[in-house]
C-alpha cells in the first residue's frame, strides 16, 4: 500500500471507525503495560521511504501529561508527529534498527530496548528537523521499547515509552515483554484491517448502487398504461 492509503479519505464514517478502533487498542496496551506512559504506532509506506504515525496511532497517559512541568509541551508531543524517513528522528531510527536486527522475522519476535539519552548523544543519529527526540526526553521519558510487526504486507513498529526513573528489571520482565509483543499484534491488526475493510465497504456500496440502477432501468422500461386501454 502507499502512504496516502494510511488515512481513509473516501468515507468519513469509516475513517472515524478506523481511528476509534486503533485508539482503543493503543490505549488498552498503554494502560496494562508496566511503566508505559506514551505509546505510538508507526507504519512504513510501500516504497519504504517514509514512516508515518496514522490517525489514532498514539496514546499518552493523562496523569503523566498533567504531571510534567509544561503540560502544553507534552500535549504537543502527543498530538504532533511529522513523517520521517527510516533512520531519521526517533521513530525512523528505531524502525530501521529493529528491522536490521531481524524484527521482520515472525519467529524472532522480541522487544528492543533503547535509552533516549544514548540516542540523543549518538553523533551518527539523524535527529531530523522535528527535534522530537530531545522534546520527548525533556518530558522525563528516558526508555523506549520497540516491537516490530509485519502483518498482511504492513510493516511497522509500536513504541512503548517509560519514565527515565522506571524500574528496568520490571520493564524487561518476561511477562511484561510477552504482553508488549501481544499488544503489538493487536495494534497491528487494528491498523491492518483498515484497507481490507475499506475494500469490502466499496464492494458492498457498488453492489447497492448496481441494484438501485437495475430497479430504475426496470421501472423506465415499463410503459405507462393509456387511459383509453382501461
Amino acid at each position: 500500500y502507499d502512504g496516502a492509503s494510511i488515512h481513509n479519505t473516501e468515507s468519513p464514517h469509516l475513517a472515524r471507525e478506523d481511528e476509534d478502533l486503533l485508539s482503543r487498542a493503543i490505549a488498552d496496551a498503554g494502560l496494562h503495560a508496566f511503566g508505559a506512559i506514551f505509546v505510538e504506532l508507526w507504519v512504513a509506506s510501500s516504497d519504504g521511504l517514509t514512516v508515518t504515525r496514522p490517525s489514532g496511532g498514539h496514546w499518552m497517559n493523562p496523569s503523566f501529561m498533567q504531571s510534567v512541568s509544561c503540560p502544553e509541551k507534552a500535549k504537543e508531543v502527543n498530538e504532533r508527529a511529522p513523517n520521517c524517513a527510516p533512520g531519521e528522528s526517533l521513530a525512523g531510527t528505531l524502525f530501521k534498527e529493529s528491522y536490521r536486527w531481524g524484527g521482520r522475522v515472525m519467529g524472532n519476535r522480541k522487544v528492543y530496548w533503547r535509552q533516549l539519552k544514548s540516542l540523543i548523544d549518538d553523533p551518527f543519529i539523524q535527529h531530523g528537523n522535528d527535534k522530537r527526540m530531545p522534546q520527548i526526553h525533556d518530558l522525563g521519558i528516558g526508555l523506549v521499547a520497540t516491537v516490530p510487526f509485519s502483518l498482511q504486507g504492513r510493516n511497522g513498529i509500536v513504541l512503548f515509552m517509560s519514565r527515565s526513573t522506571a524500574c528496568i528489571e520490571r520493564l524487561r520482565a518476561p511477562e511484561n515483554e510477552r504482553y508488549l509483543i501481544s499488544a503489538t499484534d493487536l495494534i497491528g491488526a487494528a491498523f491492518a484491517i483498515r484497507i481490507p475493510r475499506r475494500h469490502c465497504a466499496k464492494i458492498r456500496s457498488d453492489l447497492f448502487r448496481s441494484a438501485v440502477e437495475k430497479v430504475k432501468r426496470e421501472l423506465r422500461s415499463k410503459k405507462p398504461r393509456n387511459v383509453a386501454d382501461v
